[in-house]
């Protein structure tokens, strides 16, 4: 099974299905976080987790152990209001509804994009965040 099938089934079942989508919307992310082609989207991810104070979160997602949770405000500070728009756009739904499903899925597929506890090197998460870019959101 790929990385990708794990993302899908393990977003799937956090969610109660709806795993392409949310697989999308965690490519969508990424891909946000990718500062053109400079470092993949989930060190940036990682980065602007910590840089706005919330690294104990975004840390205990990457590591082996329990996922620490993440609020709608925490989500909006990391992301700012024009990404989380930009995304909305592109995924049809609105900002609300983005930031509160994102609270769900960015903790499980940070989880599972980090299986050994440690972010994997940026020609694998390239190849993922291709994948993950081609579903249909």
């Amino acid at each position: 099974m790929s990385i990708f099938d794990q993302i899908g089934r393990a977003l799937s079942g956090a969610l109660g299905g709806g795993g392409s989508d949310s697989s999308a919307l965690v490519g969508h992310v990424l891909e946000a976080f990718g500062k053109g082609g400079q470092q993949d989207g989930l060190s940036g991810l990682v980065q602007a987790f910590q840089a706005n104070g919330l690294g104990k979160i975004v840390e205990s997602w990457v590591s082996t152990g329990a996922n620490l949770p993440v609020s709608h405000g925490q989500i909006t500070q990391v992301l700012a209001q024009d990404v989380i728009e930009r995304l909305a756009q592109a995924t049809g739904m609105t900002p609300e509804t983005l930031s509160a499903k994102l609270t769900e899925i960015l903790p499980v597929a940070v989880d599972k994009l980090t299986p050994d506890g440690k972010i994997p090197d940026s020609g694998m998460l390239a190849q993922v965040l291709n994948l993950l870019k081609s579903k249909p959101s």
